[in-house]
């Protein structure tokens, strides 16, 4: 069994209301994919999570969104298969302080 470890969003100091995107992640070796979140920003973020069958994300679907609430790390799970995959981090407010940090484990074979 193979874990791939990338940095989708790397200590992105968010100070507006625009959507961050994530580099688009290939994942087509891969099924199980898991997101580390770390949110030490002082605002609460929204992330939308992406997958495409495409590299360039020209057919991208929302898979789901959720909110990660200020200065709060998790995980989020996703067991469907698609080759690619990318995330939108939104603030509703501008945090004036913190970073964001997302990394996606995938578990191949």
């Amino acid at each position: 069994m193979l874990v791939e470890e990338k940095l989708l969003i790397n200590a992105e100091a968010i100070r507006d209301t625009a959507g961050h995107d994530s580099l688009i992640h290939d994942i087509r070796w891969c099924g199980v994919k898991s997101l580390i979140v770390e949110n030490s920003l002082n605002q609460t973020v929204t992330l939308a999570f992406y997958g495409s069958r495409n590299s360039d994300m020209s057919n991208a679907f929302l898979k789901t969104s959720f909110d990660v609430t200020a200065t709060t790390n998790m995980v989020a799970d996703c067991s469907c298969y698609f080759p690619y995959m990318r995330i939108t981090a939104t603030c509703a407010s501008s945090p004036a302080s913190g970073t964001l940090t997302i990394a996606a484990y995938a578990l191949g074979e």
